[in-house]
């Protein structure tokens, strides 16, 4: 009996092979890319890395666009390095100072992080800036004896479908980099993938809108005013209300985010405004956290079956309810400051 059910399997998994043999020849075969189903076993780097200049999209954001990545780069986390006073900390349960310097290592970019408090700092930050400039952030996890490892893809050669996760080699990059056409089908279990949270924006509309900040805030003038210097014709053309119209249009473009252009028209608006869009801005980065923290903890859950919390950081929710409780009017603006901004740290 015994016999029988080991032969059901052994014909049973030589028949999967045999169908990913004919699957993966008939894909080549119809569309001229070979079809790469991965073996992780071997604990090696199966996707393939490309660099970001190889394809044609600009993420090259200059002016209003690079400040408004800048500004949520550097203020969604503590810089534990330089502020001490700092609540924020990470945990893991059960603890386990094994897993913890692991986990640390993973996610260690530069190998700079002294701690896994500074280590997750850095990298949420870095996750931040990959989804601001490529809507995406995604990593390969890399298992082997030595312990695990998270390593960067280059997003625009990921895509997602449902639950599935594809790295496309096209035609243009392969030949760049001098390789076939290749679709590698990527194991969920072996992805870490975080795009915008859906309550702020989806990655096309981030990526246009970023691309209509550049347009927006790159002349001083517009062409036909200096034109009309140039030509000496004397059309009369109101510089200062251009600039006001130019902000109020950065203000409404960056809305959701709650992004305030580094104070622009701040002078012309009420306190009670400038609290609120100062909300909205802490908001859409816990929002953002929100997504990398539950994206990790999904990730070492299944490895090390341990939950990561953490602390000292406003949630979406008590932003929130502070929100509330100011439409309301029954809480004074300078508590919302001193809880959003403690130490006056951003």
């Amino acid at each position: 009996m015994l016999i029988c059910h080991l032969r059901e399997i052994l014909l049973m998994k030589n028949s999967m092979n045999l169908f990913k043999i004919i699957f993966t020849k008939t894909f080549a075969l119809i569309t001229g890319y070979k079809f790469i189903i991965p073996d992780y076993s071997k604990g090696e780097r199966v996707t393939i890395e490309i660099p970001g200049n190889l394809y044609s999209k600009r993420n090259d954001y200059t002016s209003y666009a690079h400040m408004l990545i800048e500004d949520f780069h550097n203020s969604i986390m503590p810089v534990l390095r330089i502020n001490d006073n700092s609540k924020f900390e990470v945990r893991i349960n059960p603890q386990n100072s094994e897993v913890e310097e692991s986990i640390k290592e993973a996610i260690s970019s530069d190998g700079r992080s002294l701690n896994l408090n500074d280590a997750v700092c850095d990298f949420v930050r870095e996750a931040t800036q990959q989804i601001f400039y490529y809507g995406s952030a995604s990593y390969e996890i890399i298992q082997d004896e030595d312990g695990m490892e998270l390593v960067r893809i280059n997003p625009w050669s990921v895509v997602k479908i449902s639950d599935s996760f594809f790295q496309i080699i096209n035609r243009v990059i392969a030949k760049k980099i001098k390789i076939k056409p290749k679709v590698i089908n990527l194991s969920g279990d072996k992805i870490f993938y975080v795009s915008m949270p859906k309550k702020l924006s989806s990655s096309k509309r981030l990526h246009r809108m970023l691309g209509r900040l550049v347009k927006i805030s790159d002349p001083i003038l517009p062409k036909f005013a200096l034109e009309s210097l140039e030509l000496d014709e004397g059309i009369e053309f109101d510089q200062k209300q251009f600039w006001a119209l130019r902000e109020i249009q950065i203000l409404r473009m960056t809305k959701k985010l709650g992004w305030n252009g580094r104070g622009i028209s701040s002078d012309k608006l009420l306190e009670y405004y400038n609290i609120y869009k100062l909300l909205q801005f802490h908001k859409a980065k816990a929002l953002i956290r929100e997504a990398i923290f539950i994206e990790l903890n999904r990730v070492f859950k299944n490895i090390y079956d341990i939950d990561m919390v953490i602390s000292g950081l406003p949630t979406s929710n008590r932003i929130d309810e502070l929100i509330s409780k100011m439409k309301n009017g029954n809480i004074a603006f300078a508590d919302i400051v001193n809880e959003v901004l403690p130490q006056n740290n951003a």
